[in-house]
């Protein structure tokens, strides 16, 4: 009886020391990359934030697949043109300026889910279709659904576009992960579609919002040089509209606003956004209704700073014809 009393504590350290060493091995994995040991928990919380919640999702469910191949409805056109009517009327405007006037707004479908990245994808390529020549080339049936934005994807990796993010993903096909700024510019250099990444980030001068807004403004302002109408108050460029990526979302910049106050917003088409019907309306709105019709393309500073990184993908080089 002695001799058992004396081994317990012992005993009950090794079957310790084996719950530990089990708690470790299901907590944390040796990263081949950097050759650190990681919290898997963390990993997935991180995978989640940058892929969704479908991270791990080998196939998206069959009824999802169905609902998104049977319906082409999302799509808007003339929007471009409500919005230069109302902007050139607006009290509250300065200036602005706008993307080319053929931009359709895409918006998700009512329970798709987060296929935003794609959605912008199909944004710029719109704009492509109907303002270029390389456009009808690269997309001779139109505006691809996701299914063919994915397989696109997926062979501008195995073509050695911006592999990494076939690394971070382990595939796209067939599921609802996240793409972002990488996915879509492996897309277009693929097609040989020309296109330039930019990364903005908080420095100790200049925040991040600072820094996207003066490109933005820039690339705007850069277009107009030598205009005839470059003194007018709305100005509707020839433009491309820009991939716009924030943490979490992204959205299609298609023009800049400068308010009476000496405040610029952003006028963004956000795939995320349940649109009213956008027509023009029969009669002369009002001054608040004006500003109701712009406010869901509004993106201002103040929402912005919430956030410390940013990214645009410009289209380079297709300038409409």
């Amino acid at each position: 009886m002695g001799t058992r009393s004396e081994n317990q504590p012992r005993h009950s350290a090794v079957i310790w020391n084996r719950i530990v060493v089990h708690t470790r091995q299901k907590l944390y994995r040796l990263n081949g990359r950097h050759g650190q040991w990681q919290d898997n928990t963390r990993e997935d919380a991180i995978l989640k934030h940058q892929l969704g919640k479908f991270a791990h999702e080998d196939q998206m469910p069959l009824r999802l697949r169905h609902y998104l191949s049977s319906r082409d409805d999302n799509s808007k056109d003339e929007v471009m043109q409500l919005l230069y009517d109302v902007l050139n009327d607006n009290s509250q405007t300065s200036s602005a300026y706008l993307a080319h006037p053929c931009v359709y707004r895409i918006t998700k479908l009512r329970r798709e889910g987060s296929f935003c990245g794609y959605r912008n994808i199909q944004m710029l390529i719109s704009y492509l279709i109907l303002a270029t020549e390389t456009g009808p080339r690269s997309f001779p049936d139109g505006v691809p659904d996701i299914f063919q934005l994915q397989n696109l994807i997926e062979a501008a990796w195995d073509n050695g576009h911006n592999t990494r993010g076939r690394q971070e993903t382990g595939g796209i096909k067939g599921t609802r992960k996240f793409i972002g700024t990488q996915e879509a510019q492996a897309l277009f250099l693929n097609l040989n579609i020309k296109c330039s990444a930019r990364r903005f980030r908080d420095t100790v001068e200049f925040s991040a919002v600072d820094q996207v807004v003066n490109d933005i403004d820039a690339y705007f302002q850069r277009s107009c040089r030598g205009m005839e109408d470059s003194s007018s108050k709305v100005r509707s460029t020839m433009l491309a509209p820009i991939y716009f990526q924030r943490p979490g979302h992204s959205l299609t910049v298609v023009g800049l606003e400068k308010t009476v106050h000496n405040e610029r917003q952003l006028l963004v088409f956000n795939p995320g956004h349940s649109y009213k019907d956008a027509t023009h309306p029969s009669r002369p709105l009002s001054e608040k209704n004006k500003q109701v019709t712009l406010e869901p393309y509004r993106l201002g500073l103040k929402t912005l700073r919430k956030y410390s990184e940013f990214e645009l993908l410009y289209l380079t080089s297709n300038t409409a014809d």
